[in-house]
């Protein structure tokens, strides 16, 4: 083993001797810590400004708190994916993604600038992660403002293509979205996208962000090309491996909510939760929603509290747990909560959604993944608790 960070033969800048499957622990136990943190900066950074006066001058530091504590999310989210080579992917309806990410997106780029944006619904859907592929998109489009010229356009447009030379493109042959994002001018007039003079795939262009964007696109089967111009503009373009049945119907999935709340009261709810800012949070929101709320600070507490309750005959509507704590987790206090009442909600909260992926909840759970505000939490407790 060397003690350098020489770079790996494929270009990925990782650590010889440093298994991916430890370099996916680590980033996800980095993740879930710094995400709990961020979300106790968010919530109670907005318990301050209700409590607030209207005309309080407090209201605009608080906002750039929130601001950057929201950026801070998004880079954590960014170094999880590239520390375990990207999310798992699944066929993503490329127009549509890009359709929903357009107002942020043009926040990114310069007042003076327009963006303009032509990826036809016939597109394939192609193989790749939503939620990754949102972020990556406002990557690229960040890279390309920064070299933007006053009163030019960036544009994104995407085309279907088949890909026969992997030496000149870095994936296998087959079938691609290619993806383009950059100066208008100049995405309209390249004719030959790769190939002899097209420029390189450069890994050192952008800085850890578009290092971050190779990570994952890699991981997805796809590849990043950086074309940097002779006047500072610069056209990103990205292949994206066609979903293997691109004519599959892309679903947008929305939790479903098997029971609605009856007025009046919020119902029982128990929470269970390690972090203590954020157990208190989770109580201080839902009771002041009008719910009754009983606390455990770990698994193991959760499940004594269920059976203290079933043995007391008090009902239970609802649990709210987190998935990752010491002892017992809250799969094992979810599973005990539904023996114990067979018709309670469950709603998991987890900073490190890998877990799901080993194993599975009981049926009928709704996830939130954190950090996530007060007020989301409030309306999915509404959707699922029950009052009698």
């Amino acid at each position: 083993m060397t003690d350098s960070l020489d770079e790996a033969p494929d270009g990925d800048a990782r650590a010889r001797g440093v298994s991916p499957d430890a370099l996916s622990r680590l980033a996800g136990g980095i993740g879930h810590e710094f995400r709990n943190l961020l979300m106790i900066i968010q919530n109670y950074a907005e318990f301050i400004r209700e409590e607030l006066p209207p005309d309080s001058a407090l209201h605009e530091d608080l906002a750039e708190l929130t601001e950057a504590a929201g950026r801070a999310a998004r880079l954590t989210d960014d170094l999880v994916a590239y520390g375990r080579g990207g999310a798992a992917s699944r066929p993503v309806d490329l127009a549509s993604s890009v359709a929903a990410a357009q107002p942020r997106l043009r926040e990114l780029i310069p007042a003076t600038a327009d963006l303009e944006i032509a990826i036809a619904s016939s597109v394939p859907a192609v193989q790749a992660d939503p939620e990754r592929l949102a972020q990556v998109v406002e990557h690229l489009v960040r890279a390309a403002a920064d070299g933007l010229a006053e009163g030019r356009a960036i544009s994104i447009t995407a085309t279907e293509r088949q890909i026969d030379d992997s030496a000149a493109t870095g994936v296998p042959p087959g079938r691609y979205v290619l993806l383009e994002v950059g100066d208008a001018g100049r995405v309209a007039a390249a004719d030959a996208v790769f190939g002899p003079g097209a420029g390189a795939n450069e890994r050192g262009h952008g800085g850890i962000a578009l290092a971050m964007v190779h990570g994952i696109v890699d991981a997805w089967g796809g590849a990043l090309h950086v074309h940097a111009g002779r006047e500072s503009e610069t056209v990103m373009r990205l292949l994206l491996p066609c979903a293997a049945k691109a004519a599959d119907t892309i679903a947008a999935v929305s939790p479903e909510s098997p029971r609605s709340p009856a007025a009046g009261s919020g119902g029982r709810v128990l929470v269970c939760e390690d972090e203590r800012a954020i157990r208190t949070m989770c109580e201080r929101a839902l009771r002041g929603a009008g719910f009754d709320v009983i606390v455990a600070e770990d698994g193991d507490a959760g499940i004594r509290r269920l059976s203290e309750e079933q043995a007391a005959g008090r009902r239970l509507d609802l649990l709210v747990s987190d998935i990752v704590m010491p002892g017992r987790s809250g799969f094992d206090v979810a599973i005990a909560a539904r023996e114990r009442y067979p018709d309670v909600s469950i709603l998991l909260m987890t900073a490190f959604s890998e877990e799901l992926a080993r194993r599975a909840p009981p049926s009928g759970t709704l996830v939130l993944e954190k950090p996530f505000g007060a007020a989301l939490l409030v309306r999915r407790a509404r959707t699922l608790a029950v009052s009698e």
